[in-house]
């Protein structure tokens, strides 16, 4: 319930700081989310449309070698791109 929640805010200062980071995290995700595109748009310096398109595609490149290196470095060796799994992402 609701109360049980705020019990536990209140109990244990981890789950505080926590939940503040967790809405610090999400408020910095929305605003990008939101306003990529128009300050794109803004400092554009050719004719024509923003190919928003291949921006997106570039952000979620970078963010799948991201949590590839991350996997790699924390010691999953990858573990997403062996066996069963490459084939179901490939097929």
């Amino acid at each position: 319930s609701f109360q049980s929640a705020v019990d536990a805010v209140a109990r244990d200062r981890r789950v505080a700081l926590l939940a503040a980071v967790s809405a610090l995290f999400e408020g910095a995700t929305f605003t990008f989310v939101f306003m990529w595109v128009p300050a794109l748009i803004k400092s554009y310096p050719y004719d024509g449309d923003l190919p928003t398109g291949l921006v997106f595609a570039s952000f979620m490149v970078c963010i799948t070698i991201g949590g590839v290196v991350y996997d790699v470095a924390v010691g999953g060796g990858a573990s997403v791109w062996r066996g069963e799994k490459a084939v179901a992402i490939f097929s």
